[in-house]
Order: structure tokens, then sequence, then C-alpha cells
């Protein structure tokens, strides 16, 4: 079989190249030819002594210890037989991390604690990883990606019930639904917010591109005030949520999963066009349902645990930290 290069030529070329590879893509050539030619030591110390991985093995080393590693720049030759080690010290006080970096024998990595302590100092109170390594200079730490940006997309709509019932609670719904929006990330690539009341009739208050800020939205939040209207129509609320606030018209974003978060203290009758908004309701948004009183509305909420049924609006605030969970991400 013919290699890329005779033995010849290898063996002339030894004073030319010393530990170097006379032709790396050679040797790689030759290893998909016969993968066991780093065995053949006339080959593999003449021809491809770094490829056979044969030559002695570069390494960072700094006297004493460093608080970074990138601070180490000192590379050193290690003796034949000898890998690249790293310490890392872990203070228990403190926190803080140190280096210490340099060639070691290989016995030295599978017993790190018998060689001595860690940059003259007491290793006992201290936690202490050693990591050894085969490869050039690899016994730096290597740089950490940045972790990616984790958005919480998604469009709330709040609905509130604008009657009578309602506006004895004025105040504590004002309060829960401030304590709920300062625990989420408002902003313009995360939650947005639309607000809109409902009695007989439904009334949008702002859409989810009126308020792109969380200040600008309890600021909205916190001016509201309640009609106080004798009758009410939770279907109106249906109405509000399907032909108003989730639309494009009124910001509704496409990527964005929608949550709705609907207060009443109003029950609807059971017919074919209630059934039909709700179901159309359900398909466009996940719902977390609060009432007050003897309103039962419990089949519109997504699940048990999104129907939160008060017999007083003055305990609204107690559920404000279960209500932020189910629409956090």
């Amino acid at each position: 079989m013919l290699f890329p290069f005779s033995i010849c030529a290898l063996v002339c070329a030894i004073t030319v190249f010393g530990c170097n590879d006379i032709d790396t893509s050679a040797c790689e050539q030759m290893f998909k030819q016969r993968p066991n030619f780093c065995s053949d030591q006339t080959i593999a110390k003449t021809a491809c002594p770094a490829f056979c991985k044969l030559c002695p093995i570069e390494c960072y080393h700094c006297n004493g210890t460093v608080l970074d590693t990138d601070h180490c720049k000192t590379v050193k030759t290690c003796p034949e037989g000898f890998v690249c080690m790293r310490k890392e010290l872990k203070s228990i006080y403190d926190g803080h991390h140190e280096y210490e970096l340099t060639c070691a024998d290989k016995q030295e990595c599978d017993h790190p604690l018998s060689a001595g302590v860690f940059g003259k100092r007491h290793v006992k109170p201290r936690d202490l990883t050693v990591t050894c390594c085969m490869e050039d200079r690899c016994n730096h730490l290597a740089p950490q990606t940045p972790k990616p940006i984790s958005h919480c997309v998604k469009d709330l709509v709040l609905v509130v019930d604008d009657t009578s019932r309602i506006q004895p609670f004025e105040n504590a719904v004002h309060s829960f639904l401030q304590n709920v929006v300062s625990s989420l990330p408002i902003s313009t690539t995360d939650i947005h917010v639309a607000l809109g009341m409902f009695s007989n009739d439904f009334l949008p208050i702002f859409d989810f591109n009126d308020h792109p800020s969380k200040a600008d939205t309890l600021h909205a939040i916190s001016t509201q005030v309640f009609r106080g209207d004798q009758r009410g129509d939770t279907k109106e609320a249906l109405n509000y949520i399907i032909n108003h606030a989730l639309t494009p018209t009124s910001g509704d974003r496409p990527n964005a999963q929608n949550v709705v978060l609907l207060i009443t203290s109003h029950d609807t009758g059971h017919d074919r066009e209630l059934l039909w908004k709700e179901n159309q309701v359900h398909m466009a948004a996940d719902v977390i349902l609060v009432q007050f009183g003897h309103a039962d509305f419990k089949y519109l909420a997504s699940g048990n645990n999104h129907n939160f049924h008060l017999s007083s609006g003055y305990q609204i605030s107690q559920i404000a930290q279960n209500v932020t969970n189910l629409i956090m991400c």
C-alpha cells in the first residue's frame, strides 16, 4: 500500500522538523488508510509526532495562584509524560475563586491532594477541584457562553365587572390588579396588557399597544373609575375579549400566548350563543376566572386551579400571588 510520503523521506526529515508533523494533512490521510499507524514508532516519531501526540505538551504555567485564568499567559513546555493541570479553589468563607495552572505528572492527577498544598496555603477549609487534560494549553477555563435571554411573551387581557356589585370593592380590585401587574415582566418584548370593563355593554379602556412599559400600565389601571351600572351581562365580557381585545387592531401579537383574567360578580344563563362564545375564548386564550358572591361561571376557567370563587371582594388580595404564578412563564 502506498502512503503519501516514503519512509526514507520521513527519516531524512528528523533533524529538520523536530517535534512537528512534516505534513499534518498527510498524517490525516495516513490515519484514514491505516488507523493504527501511530503505533509504528518509526512513522509516528519522525513524520507525525504532533498528530500522534508524541510531542511534549505545552501548558499554561504561572507561579502561585491567579484570580482569573486569563491573568495567566505564560506557556511552558512540559517534561515527557506530563499533562496540563488546573486546580480551582473556592473559598467557603467569601466564595472567591483562585486558580493554579501548571504541568503535572499523570499520577498527580489521580491523587491531587498527595502533591502538597494549593498555593502554599492549607486546603482544608476550601473546596478544591483538579482538572487534567492532554491537549496543548487546555488548562485555561473555557470562555463562558452567555445564557440566552428568555422572554415571557404573553398578551394579558384584564376584564373587570363594572357594575354596582363590584363597586364596593373598587379599591381592593385596583390594589389586586396593580399587585399582579407589578410582579410581571411588562415590556415591549415580554408581556403586553390590555384592560376592558363590562356591565350591560363592554368598554375598552386601553389596548396592548397603548402602554408598553410597566409604569405606564400601572398608572393607567390606577386612574380608572368604576361606573357602578345596575345591570350586568358576562356575555359582554366575552364580546370584549373576542371582538376587540384579541384582534390585530388592538395589538394582539400572533406569536404571543393569550391570557385572560376575568373578574366578575355575574352569572349568565346557558344558551347556544354563550356556548359558542365560550368556545371561541377557550380556543384563543388561557382563562383565569375570579368570581364574587353568587356568581357561578366556573365553566369558563381553563381548569380548577384557574377558578377562584370568593365570598367577598375583600378576599381578592389573598389570591394575587396565585394569579401571578398562573400568568408567568
